[in-house]
């Protein structure tokens, strides 16, 4: 009965998730009128997916170099004001830092060239902070069958987080950048989701610098970039 009942349960929140995402995306973008659906997936998100950067923890943040010049440590934060683009979880014109569990996923966010020279910034967490975790090592990134319910929603919200957009698609962040301003707002410092371009490790984005404190900076140089192909049936090439 009880695995009846779970099956129902998560059935309805993949059903939330993409009626959400949709209308969002095609219909409503301030005031949801199926704001019932984004709320189940908060609370099932802060429910089951809380998460504790621990005090101490070392992240990486990267940006290619202008013109081969070295950033200064005061350039590594986050955008000043009037020069914040939007990205995965902030809108145009609000704060983000964004950062990474280690150098070359850090570096691989910022999808540079062979050749480009990088900064790179050793950043670490002054205090716990709380985030919500959209990377959890629990849940299969990829599946040779047909999933069960739990496992298909939980993939699905997973990969919202981490999927690549054509940058032509000017819609595809918003559902993330919603979802991370709630939570925001609801006292979390961030969150934490998986890298599409590096396996090595994971990103962390944090809402505001506050909690964290820059250690030292040092430079490195891109020396190969790989991709990898498959034919839309998914099988690699």
């Amino acid at each position: 009965m009880k695995k009846s009942s779970d099956n129902k349960i998560y059935l309805g929140l993949a059903a939330d998730l993409l009626r959400f995402s949709n209308e969002i995306r095609t219909e409503n973008r301030f005031h949801l009128k199926n704001i019932f659906a984004a709320e189940r997936i908060f609370e099932f998100a802060m429910k089951r997916r809380a998460y504790v950067l621990l005090k101490g923890t070392k992240l990486y943040r990267s940006r290619v170099n202008p013109s081969n010049t070295p950033l200064s440590m005061t350039e590594m934060g986050a955008p000043p004001p009037g020069k914040r683009s939007g990205g995965r979880l902030n809108p145009e014109g609000i704060a983000c830092l964004y950062c990474a569990t280690d150098e070359v996923t850090a570096v691989s966010e910022i999808r540079p060239w062979v050749g480009s020279h990088i900064t790179v910034v050793e950043v670490e967490s002054k205090e716990k902070l709380k985030l919500i975790d959209f990377a959890g090592e629990a849940v299969p990134r990829s599946v040779s069958a047909f999933p069960d319910s739990k496992t298909f929603f939980q993939m699905a919200l997973d990969n919202m987080f981490s999927s690549r957009f054509n940058p032509e698609d000017t819609t595809g962040y918003l559902p993330t950048q919603y979802l991370a301003e709630y939570f925001k707002v609801h006292g979390y410092d961030g969150l934490r989701y998986h890298s599409s371009l590096s396996e090595s490790g994971k990103n962390i984005a944090l809402f505001n610098e506050d909690g964290v404190k820059f250690l030292e900076t040092r430079q490195v140089k891109v020396t190969q970039v790989e991709y990898r192909i498959a034919d839309l049936l998914g099988k690699v090439i």
